[in-house]
């Protein structure tokens, strides 16, 4: 399998996705990928009209090479990183019409990750 490049733009309104030579499956609340050699980064953007939580659930095995996971604000800000080879889920708080960016970064890597979330927006 050869490396694959993701990016998902993701919002109550609008979804837009480009996958360049990979598998990467990505809808509005939705980010895997399954990979055998994987050597780059893959990304979702995830942006809501209103200020809540993101309850994210994720989970990865990494059987060779490494792996890096992680919730970032738009300019590179960690908000939250995820371990790998552990299944876990967290709520972060996010600001309305931000832009916040799930990354996963492999460096000859196997294996695989799967991100999935739900917006809770405040009353």
């Amino acid at each position: 399998m050869t490396a694959s490049s993701s990016k998902t733009y993701s919002n109550e309104i609008n979804n837009y996705e480009r996958s360049i030579n990979g598998e990467v499956t990505s809808t509005d609340n939705t980010f895997k990928s399954t990979y055998s050699d994987f050597n780059s980064s893959e990304e979702t953007e995830i942006r809501y009209p209103k200020d809540g939580n993101l309850k994210i659930n994720y989970k990865s095995k990494v059987k060779k090479g490494s792996l890096r996971m992680g919730l970032y604000k738009y300019n590179g800000d960690v908000v939250k990183t995820f371990n790998t080879n552990e299944k876990s889920s967290i709520s972060v708080p996010i600001k309305k019409n931000t832009i916040y960016r799930l990354i996963a970064t492999g460096e000859n890597t196997k294996g695989y990750y799967e991100v999935d979330w739900e917006f809770e927006p405040e009353e």
